[in-house]
């Protein structure tokens, strides 16, 4: 059987080339015999197990082209050279063959990492080796990582819930090779880890540059030893209620003023009609009335009613993320900046359930494709825009900032559809060290973490407004 060779790195040593079961085989020879089928000639079984092998090949290929949404069975059959008849043989439904190819991708990829972890020597070099072994499988065999990966949000609840099954159990994998080390990092700490791999290869998927990987696989491993080995810093009490800042009644404030550009009015109507309808409820009829603009100036700025949402949304994380970086930059030292920046960010998200609801939970729910797409937008536009804000000397790369954006935006998703908002507070330490260890390193990030920062001279005054935020108050606004 033919195998798929990787090179992976093993920490800083020289490149291990290794072989791999391929994620899918592919179609067996038939044996060529004289006489009639089921006695000289292939058995029913092996011209069972040749039209499925075909089949699945097709559908690879057919979603890596079209998408699942595009998949259609005369395409399939014709792809595959199996007939509708023997397809109604083998599967029920499109749906059924999907889920059986996800079972198969899906188990060949945990094995193949686990070869990987096995191959290395200690904790570390074992991480870096599966990591780089996933980022490496991507790109040599994308049509079955967009399968899984790309392909279940669109393919309905039960492809979501063995998408997330899959990653539970790589996370319970890990966990339990660590702890053979006596390493016990907190799960939420290797749920975040795997939100950050997984979206920046998604990201790369959808565009179609799943080739980066192969050179991103080293600085994948690095980032992912990076997170688990973080430490545990307490937030210390006593530091006073953070700055907030309400991005949604910032913008809600500039509805139906006729004096606003027509790309504000656009910006505040689909605010306005998400926070009464939701995300999957927005019309741009209904936007274009409110913002008083006609069907030609909104195509001038916005290509159909979710864009100008998205668009919303990356503004209204823009100015969060501002406000949080201009209370990083009134501490003597960005380092130690940055958990109180931190700390302002998830002040601001606990006291705007408009903007939490609309950005972290709602969007990224919508059917089919578009929610994963646009999830992956938002965190790619707040990473550009962290990425660009950092001074050089702190600045990691544009990956790992994604990586770590990622980790954080999972992990406060996961805080609040528990119903934790409020709470939200509580994550700070966590993801103020996912914020600077890629870039300063885990010692100089856990004590950045963990000491009291020392105001500079153009600190604000206690009781100060900043931009439109105020200290321990919501401004946020509640539309019922």
């Amino acid at each position: 059987m033919e195998r798929v060779d990787l090179q992976l790195a093993g920490g800083a040593g020289p490149l291990v080339p290794r072989s791999f079961k391929p994620l899918v085989s592919p179609a067996p020879s038939l044996p060529l015999r004289r006489g009639r089928r089921g006695r000289d000639g292939p058995s029913e079984t092996e011209v069972a197990e040749h039209q499925r092998a075909r089949l699945t090949g097709a559908l690879i290929t057919e979603i890596s082209e079209h998408g699942y949404d595009g998949l259609r069975l005369r395409a399939l059959c014709d792809a595959s050279g199996v007939s509708k008849r023997h397809f109604y043989l083998h599967y029920k439904s499109l749906h059924d063959c999907y889920m059986a190819a996800f079972a198969q991708i899906t188990d060949a990829f945990a094995d193949r990492l686990v070869d990987a972890w096995m191959s290395g020597h200690g904790p570390q070099e074992r991480l870096s080796l599966a990591v780089q072994c996933f980022a490496q499988s991507v790109a040599q065999e994308p049509g079955a990582a967009r399968l899984v990966l790309c392909a279940s949000s669109a393919a309905g609840q039960a492809a979501v819930r063995a998408r997330l099954a899959f990653d539970a159990r790589l996370e319970e994998l890990l966990l339990a090779g660590l702890q053979a080390y006596g390493l016990r990092p907190s799960p939420v700490v290797v749920q975040a880890m795997f939100a950050g791999l997984s979206t920046v290869v998604r990201a790369r998927l959808n565009d179609g540059r799943e080739g980066e990987l192969r050179e991103l696989s080293t600085e994948l491993g690095r980032w992912a030893w990076c997170c688990l080995s973080a430490p545990a810093p307490q937030d210390r009490a006593g530091r006073g209620a953070p700055l907030c800042f309400s991005p949604s009644a910032h913008l809600l404030a500039k509805a139906g003023r006729a004096d606003e550009p027509a790309r504000v009015r656009i910006l505040a109507a689909t605010l306005e009609q998400a926070a009464e309808h939701g995300c999957g409820a927005v019309q741009e009829r209904a936007i274009r009335q409110r913002a008083h603009v006609g069907c030609e100036e909104f195509r001038a700025h916005f290509e159909d009613c979710y864009d100008a949402l998205a668009t919303v949304l990356a503004e209204m994380w823009g100015e969060t993320l501002k406000h949080a970086i201009a209370v990083a930059r009134t501490v003597h030292e960005w380092p130690h900046g940055v958990p109180a920046a931190i700390r302002t960010l998830l002040a601001s998200l606990a006291a705007d359930e408009l903007f939490v609801r609309l950005a972290i939970t709602e969007l990224p729910a919508l059917d089919g494709a578009r929610g994963e797409r646009e999830r992956l937008r938002m965190i790619l536009a707040v990473a550009r825009m962290l990425h660009r804000r950092m001074p050089s000397t702190a600045r990691p790369s544009i990956t790992a900032t994604e990586a770590s954006v990622a980790a954080a935006w999972e992990t406060i998703r996961a805080h609040t559809a528990s119903g934790e908002r409020h709470g939200l507070l509580a994550l700070a330490p966590t993801l103020a060290y996912l914020a600077l260890a890629p870039g300063i390193g885990v010692e100089a990030a856990a004590e950045a973490v963990s000491s009291r920062p020392a105001r500079s001279a153009a600190a604000v005054r206690p009781g100060a407004e900043v931009a439109g935020g105020q200290r321990g108050a919501s401004t946020a606004s509640h539309i019922r």
